[in-house]
């Protein structure tokens, strides 16, 4: 049992890991004259993309569901943080606390963590929304890639329950 669920795990992993690279590398930055805001407040969650919405939570739970938010899963050589990617970008992130001071993602409590993860995946969410509307056939790509992710954790849900029934 534990071990289909790694296997479920890094097949999530593989699969968003492998979809935000790409991503990454084929959307144009969008021109803007304002300034881009990273205050959850100044979202406008009725123009945000729900295929962006949900690309960010698929990731927002692999990440909780592999445990790459907790600070033993960073420890280790370098090698092991290079195979979690989720661990080098939650490591890589410039965090900054209410007076201004740099923190790291692994400092925070589980809630904080938690709730640090919600409004990440908000604003990452804003932000690749305007991605797409700049590259709609994108938003078909991202589709996809939601429905390959959710279809397997269905798969593996489905064939948990039946494990747990003969157990």
């Amino acid at each position: 049992m534990k071990t289909r669920k790694s296997i479920l795990a890094l097949l999530i992993l593989l699969i968003v890991t492998g979809c935000s690279k790409e991503i990454l590398e084929v959307v144009p930055q969008a021109e803007s004259s304002e300034e881009k805001s990273n205050c959850v407040q100044d979202v406008n969650s009725a123009v945000v993309n729900p295929h962006a919405t949900t690309y960010y939570e698929l990731i927002k739970t692999a990440i909780l569901a592999t445990n790459s938010n907790l600070p033993q899963t960073r420890g280790g050589s370098t090698d092991s943080i290079s195979d979690n990617p989720f661990v080098e970008k939650l490591e890589n992130l410039d965090i900054s606390d209410e007076n201004g001071d740099s923190i790291s993602f692994f400092s925070m409590n589980e809630e904080e963590q938690a709730a640090f993860l919600d409004d990440w995946a908000t604003l990452e969410a804003n932000d690749m929304s305007e991605k797409l509307s700049i590259e709609p056939e994108l938003e078909t790509y991202i589709q996809e890639q939601n429905e390959i992710v959710e279809q397997t954790i269905l798969r593996y849900s489905s064939c948990a329950t039946r494990l747990n029934s003969l157990i």
